[in-house]
């Protein structure tokens, strides 16, 4: 029993289809790989950095948070509802916010310096060292100094015996 024409048609499309796609994922996952390997370096970069800036930010402005809560948490547990206890707390409460937006705005400051750091670090890895210039051997005196002129035909310059020789 033989698949009707149309039946045959369409599997040779899906066919084409698939291979086609199969094709592009190929070519696109291989044209992809140094991308890859270059946003994983960054990513376990920024991880890094990110858990140390934030370390460094909290241990700079943790004692002056921890002075502002303790100053709010005096205004509230005094048991005075008075305006001026009120408004203490309300200016505590500020103060801890801007306190909690500085350490913000310095873990992103330490955060772009280490990433910069590390990209130069990577840099410095992944450039080959520049070669150092050479300087031009000077000859000590008594070493024979090759003439300018060229040997005679025939000849070669000997830079044991200084002079042109025959080959």
């Amino acid at each position: 029993m033989h698949a009707a024409p149309d039946r045959v048609e369409f599997d040779a499309s899906i066919r084409l289809v698939g291979i086609v796609t199969l094709l592009s994922l190929l070519a696109g996952s291989a044209a992809a790989q140094p991308h890859d390997a270059a946003w994983a370096q960054r990513k376990i970069d920024e991880a890094h950095c990110q858990a140390w800036a934030q370390g460094q930010a909290r241990a700079e402005y943790s004692p002056q948070l921890r002075q502002a809560a303790r100053q709010q948490e005096a205004m509230i547990s005094s048991g005075r509802y008075s305006s001026a206890a009120q408004a203490g707390a309300g200016l505590a409460g500020a103060n801890i916010a801007l306190l909690q937006l500085a350490q913000q705005g310095r873990e992103k400051e330490l955060l772009e310096a280490c990433m910069i750091q590390r990209a130069s670090q990577r840099e410095a890895i992944t450039t080959p060292p520049v070669a150092p210039r050479q300087t031009p051997v000077v000859p000590e005196k008594g070493t024979p100094v090759r003439p300018k002129e060229p040997c005679a035909s025939g000849q070669y310059w000997n830079s044991t015996s200084g002079q042109c020789e025959k080959f």
